[in-house]
């Protein structure tokens, strides 16, 4: 999650998948792909990973069901803030998927042993196969200009998909008004939540709550502000009326 802390602060609830108001979502995929690929174990080692391509097919197909269309979002360049950009890394993992579309062999245990080295070249090898395969299939994908849950965000914001699947709580900072942490598509339920029930829960508006995330500590400022967790954050902000103020009445400033 992109703010510390803030796991036991967010009004998650299970509700009917009839809530959608539009039969579409948008999924952060790095950030579900890799909590969906940890409950799974690991391949054998020898052959090329697979994991992503039943995980996204999974998804796609159980989305369909229920005449929901996936678009699935994944991240551009890195912003700056967060962490540098790689560009040898995608380039590795761009070699090797260009070498396992030639070979066609799972069992390439030279691509297989790089992919199983490195989680964040096997995530970029992940992202350009279920990219090329949602293409075939006519689902749709976007590269986003950077954060995919920040896109995704912005696509909810201005009613082209119903729901942003993520759950980092970075997604509802960035103005999402609908964020699914989990989808059970069999049962027709999702686990859920508004920006207006994050406001009500806190008493705070979305400025506010953006600087809650920079007091508790976040991707963008990782200390945060010492002896604050995200409840008495939330009264010294109402109370100082601000992060400048609270900053400067705690001599930060």
């Amino acid at each position: 999650m992109g703010v510390k802390n803030w796991r036991n602060i967010i009004p998650w609830r299970w509700v009917d998948l009839s809530e959608l108001y539009v039969p579409k979502v948008a999924i952060d995929a790095p950030n579900y792909m890799t909590r969906r690929s940890s409950t799974i174990r690991s391949v054998a080692s020898g052959r090329v990973p697979m994991t992503h391509i039943h995980l996204a097919f999974g998804t796609i197909r159980a989305a369909l069901k229920q005449h929901i269309l996936p678009i699935f979002i994944f991240d551009g360049p890195p912003e700056t803030l967060k962490r540098k950009p790689n560009p040898q890394l995608i380039a590795t993992a761009q070699l090797l998927y260009d070498r396992f579309l030639l070979q066609q062999d799972i069992h390439n245990s030279k691509v297989a042993d790089a992919l199983n080295e490195t989680p964040a070249i096997r995530m970029y090898f992940a992202t350009n196969h279920i990219k090329d395969l949602c293409r075939a299939i006519g689902v749709p994908t976007i590269t986003a200009p950077s954060e995919a849950e920040m896109f995704g965000a912005v696509m909810c914001r201005d009613g082209l998909v119903g729901t942003l699947i993520s759950n980092d709580a970075d997604a509802l900072l960035f103005g999402s008004p609908h964020v699914t942490k989990s989808l059970q598509f069999t049962k027709g339920i999702m686990e859920c939540v508004t920006l207006s029930e994050l406001e009500r829960t806190l008493d705070l508006d979305l400025e506010l709550l953006r600087d809650l995330a920079i007091v508790c500590g976040c991707d963008f400022h990782k200390k945060g502000v010492k002896g604050l967790g995200p409840r008495k954050g939330a009264l010294e902000l109402k109370r100082h009326g601000g992060l400048v103020y609270l900053l400067r009445a705690y001599g930060l400033t």
